[in-house]
């Protein structure tokens, strides 16, 4: 699983260079239809579950436990089509065993004539994908395309199905969980009273064996016309189609123990890209993701935080569409200074079938850093005959000011420690000036901004005029010709290139100056 996915997913492109390609390749006749679309807000940042227990792939999947002779069936379940399923093997594909009655009233074959199972009606009904067939009732195309069509053996006969019922002997093997009655009984079969059928020959031509409610085996068995069975089918599932598994209780409301499945759906185009860079968000703090690129069925958006290793320690919901933008939250657990990978994918999972299909995995490698704290520095404004004066602030080694003026009370919002470039605002740096543009667009020429951990001052760009140009000072500093203006002014704090500190000052009203000429 981990060579596949790193042969799939650690090229990363741009969203722009990615549709230039597809549009050069003839896949996409229009790149802008495929841009994720931008939010008109903010959002909220996602939090994902802590140590949800996920997992790609089925190798967490392990056989049935031994079990006592009154003991129910132990071992591990999961969702498939609306209905659990106990997993009797393991390995490159999956030997599944319905957990309940999944229909009641079930002739084994309804022409009223001796058959095997090969020439028996309920087999054809079963691997029928037609209005009344079982295999097209109860699963998705994304479930038909991971069931296996696998030759089974009945005496001399064989024959290819998808589903199929269990042997006689099946039922008493050791290795599938079944060391008693017990164990072999469905969930709901003492409840119901109802008993199944088995594919092996019963009596004579004419019968075919079953399991009563209880969980015994009956070789005798029932006439096959008999149209009073249960019908609790067995399956072959590859395990290779899955992507990932979901422990209970994560994700969808589905009742019962079984892990949900989210099984590979066939799309390859979603991809998905931070905004700029982003690669060292803080501990608590985010990383803006945009992805999209994924078929409309694909209307939702998951995020998995793993290891190197592919050890999953978060996973959740981040979106209810299959393209778009959104902030995940960086978990304060996660070691500073380690690597790890932020998978997205497009699926869609209904929550009463505990089961769905994914997308490809596009991949995020991000290292997080330290979250520090923000100085609250105190900004000092001085009214002069020749103007507002700016105080310098305290001298340190290694630390340079900048300030700006501006029109209103924190404008573009206030940052926080090494916050990231798209909470602050675009800077552009020049020797002694950081100018500064609107929160969206790109960094153009050479300025360079680090992400969470802080601000780069480096590069060699234009100084910039008026509002909302950052300047540097250290030394009292006239910032208005005079103060018939309110104007405020916000300072902050660089220390080896990050943002360690920020204040803000406003001149008095107009009102409250007074006279002219008076103090």
């Amino acid at each position: 699983v981990m060579a596949q996915r790193k042969k799939n997913v650690r090229m990363r492109l741009t969203a722009a260079a990615l549709s230039a390609l597809l549009c050069s390749l003839g896949v996409w006749h229009s790149a802008e239809a495929q841009t994720a679309p931008q939010p008109d807000k903010e959002e909220e940042a996602v939090s994902l579950n802590r140590q949800a227990g996920a997992v790609f792939g089925a190798g967490s999947l392990s056989r049935p436990q031994q079990a006592q002779e009154q003991e129910e069936w132990k071992g591990d379940r999961v969702w498939l089509g609306g209905n659990q399923w106990r997993v009797l093997e393991t390995g490159e594909r999956l030997l599944l065993l319905s957990e309940e009655i999944l229909e009641s009233g079930v002739a084994f074959h309804e022409e009223g004539k001796a058959a095997s199972w090969e020439e028996s009606s309920l087999r054809r009904r079963l691997n029928s994908t037609q209005e009344d067939g079982y295999l097209g009732q109860w699963f998705s195309q994304q479930e038909q395309s991971a069931i296996l069509s696998t030759q089974i053996q009945t005496g001399e006969e064989t024959t290819q199905d998808s589903l199929f019922l269990l042997s006689a002997e099946d039922m008493e093997k050791t290795e599938y969980g079944f060391y008693g009655d017990a164990s072999r009984a469905s969930r709901d079969g003492s409840f119901t009273g109802d008993w199944w059928w088995l594919r092996t020959p019963g009596y004579d031509g004419n019968d075919a064996a079953n399991v009563y409610y209880n969980g015994g085996v009956d070789r005798d068995g029932y006439m096959v016309s008999y149209g009073e069975g249960g019908l609790r089918p067995a399956l072959y599932l590859d395990a290779g189609a899955i992507e990932l598994m979901v422990p209970p209780g994560e994700e969808t409301p589905a009742e019962g123990d079984g892990w949900r499945l989210f099984l590979k759906g066939g799309e390859t185009g979603f991809f998905a890209e931070t905004e700029t860079p982003q690669e060292e968000p803080a501990l608590g703090g985010s990383l803006t993701v945009s992805f999209a690129g994924a078929s409309e069925e694909y209307d939702q958006t998951y995020g998995v935080i793993y290891t190197q290793e592919e050890e999953i320690l978060y996973f959740g919901r981040i979106a209810d569409s299959g393209s778009g933008k959104a902030k995940v939250e960086i978990p304060q657990e996660l070691e500073a200074g380690k690597e790890y990978r932020l998978g997205l994918f497009a699926g869609h999972m209904e929550e009463e079938r505990g089961s769905g299909f994914a997308s490809n995995m596009a991949e995020i490698v991000f290292t997080p850093v330290e979250a520090g704290v923000l100085e609250e520095l105190q900004v000092e404004l001085e009214i002069r005959e020749d103007g507002v004066y700016l105080k310098a602030m305290e001298e340190q080694e290694g630390v340079r000011y900048f300030y700006r003026v501006t029109r209103e009370s924190g404008a573009d919002g206030r940052p926080a420690y090494g916050d990231s470039l798209e909470e602050l605002g675009e800077l552009t740096v020049s020797g002694n000036a950081l100018g500064f543009t609107a929160k969206t667009g790109t960094v153009s020429g050479n300025a360079a901004v680090s992400s969470k951990e802080g601000l780069t001052v480096s590069g060699n760009l234009p100084a910039q005029e008026g509002d909302g140009v950052w300047k540097e000072f250290s030394e009292d500093t006239k910032i208005e010709e005079a103060a018939r203006t309110q104007v405020y002014v916000q300072v902050i704090k660089v220390k080896e290139g990050k943002i360690t500190g920020w204040g803000e000052a406003r001149t008095p009203a107009v009102e409250e100056l007074g006279e002219p000429g008076r103090d």
